[in-house]
């Protein structure tokens, strides 16, 4: 039955589907810890930081500058060249890894490559900017060699160290997946002055479980009334984070407009309205994690609606809405249901709901032998456009 479902979505437009059952796979994954350095070790962080910014900007501008004045594109491999000169005529460069820097210049190829891109499709190109002080928040050490974690498995907090830095407190949360390989740690500081680790680890040829209702399907719509609906009639609230929060936030804002630039206060200021949607993020990111952890534990198949949330944030129709919109985080839920099924051995699929909602029972025979057990569902629930057995 699942075999003859998989078959009839392959054969209609604009689906996703992700079945990994039988067949062994490189699973990749991030985990996030807090970290809490020491004065003196955050003050190393932010020199590193500010030293990846600054070659950043100087690869770009190099960039710039032989095309402009040679018609020549640079690659990231010529750029990597440079930086044993670049060690040898700043001291300060010497006492970063290699990795951090190659992964500088890796950025900026990227923005490049972004660009080209989107040249090439006709959208707005954006040419890459330089980067203002503190606007570079992240590096990244991408080898396992250059970095090493110290932890027993009891402790609450173990120890990163890399070049430049050693014994950075992390609070071990939770461990590692079992035959775990640690390939890269991303070091990373919010807006609020919180630091974090992002370990990306893989297992290779990792055979998923056998999901045990693998025959039991689900359909699901997002939508605004009713954030989530299942074909079977079962309705989720919305969460309304934002809508909760921002009463407290705009408060905030509002003493922040008030303080003088440039002042300690506006900067204490500055730090409560980070932390403030920090809270909404990670409320937000809380209640996903948890519905979709319940969907996923429960149905052996997901069938789920994909919108394009950036067109409908950004339509003039929909500008009264733009905050619900976005603060429903479809797509991030879509994101969670898509990484956990993976690992749980369930199967995953995605269909383009565009004018999905203006159509009725209709939808269905795009389904061929998908047929809904309620059959037509009523007009009033008309964003339930959408089947599962």
């Amino acid at each position: 039955m699942i075999e003859e479902t998989l078959k009839t979505a392959e054969e209609t437009a604009a689906t996703r589907i992700l079945d990994r059952r039988g067949k062994p796979f490189t699973l990749r994954r991030c985990n996030r810890y807090r970290l809490y350095p020491t004065k003196k070790q955050e003050t190393i962080l932010l020199e590193q930081m500010e030293l990846c910014r600054r070659l950043y900007n100087k690869a770009l501008w190099k960039r710039k500058g032989i095309y402009e004045r040679a018609g020549l594109r640079v690659t990231y491999a010529e750029q990597c060249r440079w930086l044993p000169g670049l060690k040898k005529e700043i001291a300060a460069y010497a006492a970063i890894s290699s990795g951090v820097l190659e992964n500088v210049l890796k950025r900026t190829d990227l923005a490049f490559r972004g660009f080209f891109r989107r040249v090439k499709a006709k959208e707005n190109p954006g040419y890459p900017r330089a980067k203002a002080t503190g606007a570079y928040k992240s590096l990244t050490v991408p080898r396992s060699r250059e970095f090493k974690v110290v932890w027993d498995g009891n402790g609450r907090f173990g120890r990163l160290s890399f070049k430049g830095l050693s014994g950075v407190r992390v609070r071990m949360h939770r461990p590692l997946s079992e035959n775990a390989a640690v390939r890269r740690v991303t070091i990373k500081r919010e807006g609020s002055g919180r630091w974090y680790a992002i370990f990306g680890w893989d297992v290779k040829g990792y055979e998923v479980p056998e999901h045990p209702w693998i025959e039991e399907s689900v359909g699901l719509h997002p939508g605004l009334a009713a954030y989530l609906s299942t074909d079977c009639g079962k309705v989720y609230e919305p969460h309304k984070t934002f809508e909760r929060h921002r009463g407290k936030l705009a408060k905030r804002q509002r003493r922040l407009s008030r303080k003088k630039k440039g002042s300690r206060r506006r900067e204490k200021a500055r730090i409560l309205v980070a932390r403030q949607h920090e809270k909404i993020r990670d409320s937000r990111r809380d209640r996903l994690h948890k519905l979709s952890r319940e969907l996923v534990d429960r149905y052996g198949q997901i069938f789920a609606n994909r919108f394009d949330v950036r067109g409908m944030a950004s339509g003039d129709g929909l500008k009264p809405l733009r905050a619900k919109v976005l603060d429903a985080a479809w797509s991030e839920l879509l994101h969670m249901l898509r990484f956990k099924a993976e690992k749980a051995g369930g199967v995953y699929v995605e269909v383009e709901a565009k004018n999905a909602a203006q159509e009725c029972s209709g939808y269905a025979e795009k389904w061929s032998t998908r047929t809904s057990p309620s059959g037509c569902i009523p007009a009033h629930t008309a964003d339930l456009r959408f089947l599962a057995e």
